[in-house]
């Protein structure tokens, strides 16, 4: 079943196995999982600068220091919900604010 008719087929549960093979192989890789992970930079080659650099473009993209913020206080689900909400009414209304002041300043260049 798994070959072709004529000869030089290619058996295909061979393939599958293999191929199994090869992924339980590379899934072995060791992981030092601790919080730092996330945090590490690697191929610095003694340039410690760029290194801090990388990290601190690392800790901004992931929100680091906005979840070290939030985690400080214990909040009330009821209030964490407020919270939610007023954030996202406070983006809302400055997206629609912009959307505004950019009407505005199309409306004055026509000469309204």
């Amino acid at each position: 079943m798994g070959r072709r008719a004529g000869g030089g087929g290619v058996d295909q549960n061979k393939m599958l196995d293999d191929l199994s093979q090869e992924l339980h192989e590379t899934s072995s890789i060791s992981l030092r999982l601790r919080p730092t992970l996330g945090r590490t930079v690697d191929g610095l080659n003694g340039d410690p600068s760029r290194g801090f650099r990388i990290l601190e473009r690392k800790c901004a993209e992931n929100k680091i220091r906005q979840d070290a913020r939030k985690q400080l206080f214990h909040v009330r689900s009821g209030q964490a919900r407020k919270d939610i909400r007023r954030v996202r009414w406070r983006k809302l209304f400055l997206e629609g604010f912009i959307a505004e002041c950019g009407r505005v300043r199309r409306m004055r260049k026509q000469g309204w």
